[in-house]
């Protein structure tokens, strides 16, 4: 017998509506709800017609953020450290915190000249793996940004997908039409 109004955008809650009025017995929902937005009332119906006063609430201005200066390749949630990885063309790593939204880490020129194409990470979820449009793989300690191991196919095609067998073998796929291991 509660109704909350929210702005989906910010995805906060403008406002909390008691329902009374309503028989507390009934089990019957709303069947239909109908804004006007010019007087600011809500009517719910179900057996009954119920009105509700809108308040006249804004939701909170987000400011707006650029998280990279190209256009993202990649992004990948971490659940083992509750972060998301995203990379871009650019060749920039940024790490971030998913409850607050901080950026943790950042590490740029990650495969020099080359477009960073795809992100995964390992089986583990302790080490990233970046392909890149020059056809080298590369796998990162992400939490500090420190590159383990470099890959280089030796076909220079783009990589687009990258994955870590249970075998511990790195397998991509590219423009180059091939599976390489």
């Amino acid at each position: 017998h509660v109704l909350k109004v929210w702005d989906v955008s910010s995805q906060v809650c403008l406002q909390t509506l008691m329902m009374h009025g309503l028989p507390r017995q009934s089990r019957l929902p709303p069947q239909s709800l109908l804004v006007n937005a010019e007087r600011g009332v809500l009517f719910v119906g179900s057996s009954t017609l119920l009105t509700y006063r809108l308040l006249n609430r804004k939701p909170p201005q987000v400011p707006e953020s650029q998280s990279h200066n190209a256009p993202v390749s990649g992004a990948r949630f971490n659940p083992l450290f509750g972060q998301v990885v995203t990379a871009c063309r650019g060749s920039v790593v940024n790490v971030w915190n998913m409850k607050t939204g901080e950026q943790m880490v950042q590490f740029r020129d990650a495969h020099g000249e080359a477009e960073i194409t795809t992100v995964e990470f390992d089986r583990t979820s302790r080490r990233l793996l970046t392909g890149a449009s020059d056809g080298s793989v590369k796998v990162w300690n992400f939490n500090i940004g420190f590159c383990l191991r470099k890959l280089q196919n030796s076909e220079t095609t783009e990589v687009s997908g990258v994955a870590e067998l249970k075998s511990k073998a790195i397998i991509t796929a590219g423009w180059s039409r091939k599976l390489s291991y």
